[in-house]
């Protein structure tokens, strides 16, 4: 079997990826070159800023945050942690969620501002941050129904005149949309909120009683929701995991990394958190589902739920078909172990198929015109954004901004199964035995090329693609190659999840996450 970190044999790979990590850090520091945050300024290429007055600042809260997370990785490996694994596996993920929105709030409590309540306010309210918030407050949206029925319309309208709305489905209007319903509906939780935002610094009247008071609440509660989902995306990770091979707390532990990952800590607020939460649901439940189609038992129900979620991330972005797409292939790379497997998973994919296309279609009951919604944004996308951009240029920034907010480790770590995996299936060939962990990565490796080669992004992609890092993170760090009857059952998993306790190198691996996100803070207008 192997452990989250292939390194016990080759104790020299432990250092190449220190010595590796810890070169990228020190010339983010310095800005050894521009070329490390992007080829060109926008427009058209892109280019991360600096952040000016760098200073070696760690709040209080992305410290303890950090330090708790750390625990957690600990805690997994004790060995009293074994005798009831899935128990204390839930609990960890429980913990590893609040912890990583603590780090996330922490972290952006170090930007110019001071304050976490009054940069994640400014960014909702701005409408070049994405402007979601801005049309979701406006009479535009005052009515969804009709938001649906005209957006393609008003998506025509929108442009030049907002960042990201032109170029999105409905699904992240309506979902500030939705949290403007709950503010308005509760006149408690937003004077609480105005009084966060109060304490802030921020002008605002807890005791407010008009129209406005419940769209400033709103400003805070949105981001802080899109920001928990992001980490609690840790769930699916887990179960991505679980399916892949590992323990219950080995997967926990693959979780509890995902919360320290840069692109989800940093990146904020961004729709693409919960996107990535959606997407990850998706795939994970779709994989629960694979597995329980082979004994033709319960699989229906994750079937359809993975359906759902699938189909409400194509209502949030365009890109989630590509996304959901990608996951549902490398799952079923992982579950295609043998010919004639296909006939068992079909039931499965044609449920969560169906699903996925009902939620999609849903919003037609009301007027809405999917597909002359999606026309005109990609239109505009396309136009405004991909083409503007050098192709060859972005082949080879795609992927190094994607290792940046994926961390150098971790990429690097990737690189190394991949090549593993090479490896193992020129041996066993690809219906080979306990190889559908390897079939997996190498499939995870051909689509994130193919995804690369097709031009469809240039630029941004560490928030851009955001949601396939779950699967990236999952085939870099986890697997378990079980070779006997007694090891597959969970039975007997405290003998087996011993020999997996966390040792230097997976502390090295969480601490080296977390540098990486506070360097990229403090040295990067992100």
């Amino acid at each position: 079997m192997t452990s989250v970190m292939p390194f016990q044999r080759r104790p020299w790979g432990l250092l190449l990826l220190l010595v590796a990590s810890v070169g990228f850090l020190v010339a983010v520091w310095f800005d050894a070159s521009p070329l490390l945050r992007g080829p060109e300024p926008y427009p058209p290429e892109w280019q991360w800023p600096l952040r000016a007055g760098r200073s070696l600042e760690v709040g209080w809260l992305s410290l303890l945050s950090s330090l708790g997370l750390l625990a957690l990785l600990v805690t997994s490996g004790l060995g009293s942690a074994g005798r009831s694994p899935r128990r204390r596996a839930a609990w960890l993920l429980a913990a590893a969620t609040l912890l990583g929105f603590g780090l996330q709030l922490g972290l952006v409590a170090l930007e110019e501002d001071g304050s976490a309540v009054v940069t994640l306010t400014r960014r909702t309210m701005d409408r070049w941050h994405t402007g979601y918030y801005g049309v979701a407050v406006s009479p535009l949206a005052s009515d969804p129904s009709a938001f649906l029925r005209d957006h393609a319309e008003i998506l025509a309208t929108l442009f030049g005149k907002m960042e990201h709305v032109p170029t999105r489905p409905p699904g992240a209007v309506l979902y500030y949309r939705g949290v403007l319903a709950i503010c308005e509906a509760s006149p408690p939780l937003t004077r609480w909120l105005l009084g966060i935002m109060q304490r802030a610094g921020l002008e605002v009247d807890p005791h407010d009683g008009s129209r406005r008071a419940p769209r400033l609440a709103t400003a805070l509660l949105a981001p802080l929701l899109l920001m928990l989902l992001g980490a609690a995306a840790c769930w699916p990770v887990a179960v991505l995991a679980r399916t892949a091979g590992g323990g219950s707390l080995e997967a926990a532990r693959v979780g509890i990394l995902w919360c320290a990952l840069p692109g989800p800590t940093l990146l904020v607020p961004q729709m693409d958190q919960l996107l990535t939460f959606l997407c990850a649901m998706a795939v994970a439940l779709l994989s629960v589902s694979l597995s329980l189609s082979r004994s033709r038992n319960g699989y229906q129900i994750p079937a359809v739920a993975a359906g759902l979620f699938g189909g409400l991330a194509v209502f949030v972005s365009y890109g989630g078909a590509i996304h959901v797409a990608f996951g549902g292939l490398v799952a079923l790379a992982c579950f295609l172990d043998r010919p004639g497997a296909a006939r068992h998973i079909r039931p499965a994919l044609a449920l969560a198929v169906a699903a996925a296309i009902a939620v999609t279609a849903l919003p037609m009951l009301v007027g809405h015109h999917p597909i002359e919604s999606f026309r005109t944004a990609m239109s505009t996308h396309f136009g405004e954004y991909t083409l503007r951009r050098s192709y060859r240029l972005w082949l080879v920034f795609n992927l190094w901004d994607l290792a940046v907010f994926l961390s150098i480790p971790v990429a690097l770590l990737a690189v190394r199964r991949l090549v593993e995996a090479l490896r193992a299936l020129r041996r066993t060939g690809w219906w080979g035995p306990c190889m559908s962990v390897q079939r997996a990565r190498v499939a995870t490796a051909l689509l994130l090329l193919l995804l690369d080669a097709s031009g469809v992004v240039r630029g941004e992609i560490g928030r851009s693609w955001m949601p396939i890092m779950p699967f990236l993170l999952v085939a870099a760090t986890s697997g378990v190659r079980r070779t006997t009857p007694e090891a597959r059952s969970e039975g007997n998993a405290p003998a087996v999840l011993a020999a997996q306790a966390p040792t230097a190198e997976v502390l090295a691996l969480g601490i080296l996450l977390l540098a990486h996100c506070w360097v990229l803070r403090l040295c990067w207008g992100l």
